[in-house]
């Protein structure tokens, strides 16, 4: 995996710091799942964070080289209970959860879309909460 700096926000941030994390360990899981399922040497997986000046939003992306998501599976992947593995592997509930913490506890909004290599997963959320406070974020 490949990390780039997370610590280095202009714009302070208050979030539910736990929350985010297991949004991110979640789209990991799935892109480590969807790696290891290709068989792939040279397996990735990117985040990074944006704070584009005059916005009041982070953007978070994850992205791997593993393929992207098929044609078939692309508008069901949030759904609950949808998983490509077997039941032994996983319920099929991570991505959903994962949407419902980005919209009901980081007030923001989570994409997914395929690009030449794998999926790219883009987080979208404030940089304020609803009060309007805004704290540091410590991850």
């Amino acid at each position: 995996m490949i990390f780039q700096p997370l610590f280095f926000f202009i714009t302070p941030l208050k979030i539910a710091k736990n929350e985010l994390i297991q949004v991110i360990l979640s789209i990991i899981q799935n892109s480590k799942d969807a790696i290891l399922s290709q068989s792939l040497k040279h397996g990735a997986i990117v985040l990074y964070f944006d704070i584009i000046r005059g916005t009041d939003k982070v953007y978070l992306t994850i992205q791997d080289n593993a393929g992207g998501i098929s044609k078939e599976h692309f508008t069901r992947i949030f759904e609950p209970y949808f998983t490509t593995h077997s039941t032994m592997h996983g319920k099929g509930l991570g991505l959903f959860i994962a949407k419902m913490i980005v919209e009901k506890q980081l007030y923001g909004t989570i994409t997914v879309e395929n690009t030449m290599e794998g999926a790219s997963f883009r987080i979208e959320f404030p940089t304020k909460n609803n009060s309007g406070d805004s704290n540091i974020l410590m991850i």
